[in-house]
Parts: structure tokens; sequence; C-alpha cells
């Protein structure tokens, strides 16, 4: 390929960027996007924003090739509860599905989230990375975190005031 030759396809690229950013800020009350990223890059990203590149999606307990159906927690003792917790963390983590709640939330907690969030989540079908539950959906007030939470501590101390009886 000539250098007049790239020069153009370049510029024709950065012409296709244009126009996607166009289509999106229609669509959009605000959108912001680096102007110094490489027009490659730039391009995969305004597709993906538009949707054009939109990955699959299935639940998580779909991605395994067996029916994931983990024992209820009320039929589990403490220790047996903390070695299916275990086990389905590692399961999940096969398939880039990372669990990563406080340390100190309780294990009966966590496999309680596990099945009543985790599985049943629909995550795109992604090639590269992770997905990751942290449990925080931002909603301190019904969090099942949140005594754990010390985060909410520092930015929502109201939460952890004594109120009076």
């Amino acid at each position: 390929m000539t250098e007049e030759e790239k020069r153009e396809k370049k510029a024709e690229l950065r012409r296709e960027i244009q126009d996607l950013i166009r289509q999106i800020q229609e669509d959009a009350k605000a959108f912001f996007m680096r102007n110094d990223l490489p027009p490659e890059l730039a391009m995969r990203f305004l597709q993906e924003v538009l949707g054009d590149e939109a990955l699959p999606r299935a639940q998580v307990r779909d991605l395994f090739d067996f029916d994931l159906d983990p024992p209820k927690p009320d039929d589990l003792d403490d220790d047996a509860l903390r070695l299916e917790r275990d086990k389905l963390i590692a399961l999940l983590a096969t398939k880039r599905i990372h669990v990563a709640l406080r340390r100190d939330v309780p294990a009966r907690l966590v496999y309680q989230y596990i099945l009543d969030e985790v599985l049943d989540a629909e995550v795109e079908l992604i090639h590269e990375g992770r997905h990751v539950f942290d449990g925080c959906g931002g909603g301190c007030e019904t969090c099942f975190q949140l005594k754990y939470c010390t985060t909410a501590k520092e930015e929502r101390p109201e939460l952890f005031d004594e109120k009076p009886d």
C-alpha cells in the first residue's frame, strides 16, 4: 500500500468516526470520547457504543455443559455450606465469573447471593477479561452487605447512626 493510499484510508476512517460520533450524539444527551485514541481503537469503541458489535448474552448457569443445581442453603450445615460456596466460586472462575464480596460477609450470605444473583444473571459472552460480581448495586439502604461495608460507613455514615427507639 502506498503512502497516499494509507493517508486516504486514515482519512476515510476519521470520516467514519465523525459520522458515528454524530449518530451517538443524536441519541445521547452527553457523549465524550478522548480525541487522542488511535483511529482503529476509536472505531471499535464507537461501534460497541452503538451496539454494532454487541456480544451474545447468556445466563451464567447456562455457561456450563451440565445442570448447575447447587443444594439449597437450608439443607447444608455450616461446614458443608462453606465447601459448596468455595466449589461454586471456583467453578464460576473457570468461566471468568468472579464473586468478589467482602471477606467478612458470612458464608451463608455469600452462598445465597451466588444462588439468587449470580447464577441467573445475564452476562456478555466475553473473550477477554472477566465479569465481577461484588454485590454492590449502589442501593446502600437495602444492601445485604451494608453492615460489613467500609465504603458505606465512610460515604453514608447516616445509615449507621443509632436511632432512638
